[in-house]
């Protein structure tokens, strides 16, 4: 159960009370204020009792959170939230079954001080959960209790990987801990949070929807996930890279990404890190140089390493230390490939563990630094960059990209070197049509879809009109077998067979053959007659419908029947 709280709660609470319930209205939300032995309490099913260790800054009493239907004066239902005294039933006016706790507590008020708090269960075989408030003047804080399945094994953010891959895991919640490696988002306006865990504090590899098998991610996503005890996040510094948590949550694969399930998870205990740095991500351009980080770190020492996975273009040249402060430089090569590339320094503080002095307490941050490319020079160059992840690149062309086809968003370009595709967003107003070119510098940003090399947001450059190139002729066998290379380029096919047939009054999906290859045929643009056993040389554009490689109609002169 998400514990979530506003000020129509508190008034409903306050509500309740007129009607019989016994509580006072929740007066403050800093959960700095009270500190318990754990968040999260397994209640065993067969009944009994577990307990807690409260120590409270300030006077405090105990409710549990609970919540009940009414109809409304439109007679619409009604959920309302409110609190009760564990061990007591509430019944406010026009509500058949009284509101009760499954769970009673003592003691159920204090000062400040260390309290030991006993919760006492009826034996129970479903699984169900109960919210404890911890209230005082200033501050509250809240604990789960939970009945009829064991989550009580903490996992590693590695095994609630594994499940979840493996396909074990449950719609019921789980315990994961792990260190913040990456931050998305901390949103103050909704009140939760985006990021990523991993066992060591680094954000490694990725998952393949299409392909598991290349799976070589080490992080779990918490997606859109709630501060201590499902509270919200109010400030947007709660948490930082290289913090320790543990999280309950519901796991979830959403699009082969192991991630938890949106708004389920919320932190359950929070250890911060002992090292921070600043910037976390460093966009290098491809002329290399020297770049600068500073680290802070409380813990007893400081060392930092660059992750030897194949990133070999960083190197450390040398450090300095100013007040409490490490700054470390790095140097980045040239790159001369034609693709981008990323690599990460690891800055790892440590200490002796306060309650045992065996063991040592340590904390990771890492440096993501992604380094462009220098300015290519054709759609090749452009093609040959990506690989599954989304990257951004540069482009000079002297001789430019030529428009060959127009189909809705799918802009299709041509130059000597070969075709891609641009999917044109509503960012670029500009028009296109059959014949507009791209010239000169200009910037945009790439990726493979269904496998095939695809690019968007172009911005910069230069619009022109040139002449649309004829079509290239090729055998249906060689378009078959290179269809990259081909991709956006009108082709020529001499003499292939019409299968199926289209009475021009829909658009259809139909077949060529020749030589016992055979292609679809997506009659896209417009309705078309065609018939069955029909030969001729047909003009084609390569393009890509859902996951299929399939060939367009290129309107000018696409059929010419044989003679």
């Amino acid at each position: 159960m998400k514990a979530k709280y506003s000020i129509l709660s508190v008034l409903a609470a306050g509500a309740a009370f007129l009607f019989g319930c016994t509580q006072d209205p929740v007066t403050g939300y800093d959960s700095s204020v009270f500190k318990v032995s754990t968040a999260y309490v397994q209640m065993d099913t067969l009944g009994g009792s577990s307990k807690i260790i409260l120590n409270a800054s300030e006077d405090w009493k105990l409710y549990v959170r609970t919540s009940y239907d009414y109809k409304d004066d439109k007679n619409k239902t009604q959920t309302v939230d409110t609190l009760i005294v564990p061990g007591t039933t509430c019944k406010p006016r026009g509500i058949k079954t009284a509101v009760e706790s499954w769970i009673t507590a003592s003691p159920l008020e204090g000062t400040s001080g260390e309290y030991e708090i006993t919760f006492t269960a009826p034996a129970n075989s479903q699984y169900r959960t109960q919210d404890v408030r911890i209230v005082g003047e200033s501050g509250s804080t809240i604990i789960t209790l939970a009945q009829g399945e064991d989550i009580v094994k903490t996992y590693k953010a590695s095994e609630a990987i594994d499940l979840i891959l493996a396909g074990k895991h449950s719609g019921s919640p789980v315990l994961v801990e792990g260190i913040i490696c990456k931050i998305d988002d901390i949103s103050t306006s909704y009140g939760n949070a985006t990021y990523y865990i991993s066992d060591d504090g680094t954000f490694k590899g990725g998952y393949d929807e299409n392909d598991p098998s290349k799976n070589d991610g080490n992080w779990l996503e918490v997606y859109r996930g709630y501060w201590l005890d499902g509270e919200k996040f109010t400030k947007g510094d709660e948490i930082a890279v290289g913090d320790v948590v543990t999280i309950k949550a519901v796991l979830t694969l959403y699009k082969g990404i192991p991630e938890t399930n949106q708004n389920t998870a919320e932190v359950v205990k929070i250890t911060k890190s002992l090292v921070a740095v600043s910037p976390a991500n460093i966009e290098a351009d491809a002329d290399g140089g020297v770049v600068e980080v500073a680290a802070l770190y409380t813990g007893e020492n400081l060392t930092f390493d660059i992750d030897s996975l194949g990133v070999e273009f960083l190197s450390i040249v040398g450090s300095y230390a100013r007040k409490d402060t490490t700054f470390v430089k790095i140097r980045v090569d040239e790159n001369k490939d034609v693709k981008p590339r990323t690599g990460v320094v690891s800055f790892t503080s440590t200490k002796p563990n306060s309650k045992d002095p065996k063991k040592t307490d340590s904390s990771t941050a890492t440096v993501t630094i992604k380094q462009g490319i220098h300015a290519v020079k054709n759609i090749a160059q452009i093609a040959a960059m990506f690989t599954k992840d989304e990257s951004p690149f540069g482009a000079d062309f002297a001789d430019p990209a030529v428009v060959t086809y127009v189909s809705g968003s799918n802009v299709f370009l041509k130059d000597e070197t070969g075709g891609i595709i641009y999917y044109k967003s509503k960012d670029d107003t500009a028009e296109y049509v059959k014949g507009t070119s791209i010239s000169g510098s200009f910037t945009g940003r790439g990726y493979l879809y269904h496998a095939l090399p695809e690019i968007t947001l172009i911005s910069g450059g230069k619009r022109g009109t040139a002449e649309v190139p004829a079509p290239a002729v090729v055998t249906l066998s060689e378009l078959s077998s290179n269809f990259d290379k081909y991709l956006s380029v009108p082709v020529k096919i001499e003499g292939v067979t019409i299968k199926g047939s289209a009475d021009g009054t829909a658009k259809v999906n139909i077949a060529i053959i020749k030589d016992e290859v055979e292609m679809v045929l997506r009659t896209q643009n417009k309705a078309i007659k065609l018939t069955d056993g029909k030969v001729g040389d047909i003009t084609v554009i390569p393009t890509v419908y859902d996951t299929n490689k399939q060939l367009g109609i290129w309107e000018e002169a696409w059929f010419e029947e044989a003679r």
